[in-house]
């Protein structure tokens, strides 16, 4: 583990070489146990940005499948829960389809007028 030249340098600046070595190999015996809670805090923080990024974005794109395949019915609208990105993209999409509404609105007004 340690060189005779380091041994012996720690030997002549630590008064108890023994003890030194015995915490560094306390040290050593513990790194695999610190590696193992690295990984755990790393897979924990995967985990939960993936459940704060993905799942909001598969509920959009649920959502919108569900007015897709309902034939386009406007009355359908996303639900806006937070103000990042995703929230962003509902809103956008709310006023895609009130302003739909209004135009399909206008429309059959003037088609109305136009029938009398």
């Amino acid at each position: 583990m340690w060189s005779t030249k380091a041994s012996s340098a720690l030997s002549t600046v630590l008064p108890n070489h023994d003890n030194f070595q015995l915490l560094t190999r306390c040290n050593n015996e513990t790194n695999p146990i610190a590696w193992t809670d690295t990984l755990s805090l790393l897979i924990g923080l995967s985990t939960v940005i993936f459940r704060l990024t993905v799942r909001p974005i598969r509920l959009v794109i649920s959502k919108l499948k569900d007015i897709a395949e309902s034939g386009g019915d406007l009355t359908n609208w996303l639900d806006v829960t937070s103000n990042d990105e995703i929230g962003e993209l509902a809103t956008a999409f709310n006023t895609f389809v009130q302003k739909t509404q209004n135009s399909i609105s206008q429309v059959n007004d003037n088609a109305r007028k136009m029938g009398n």
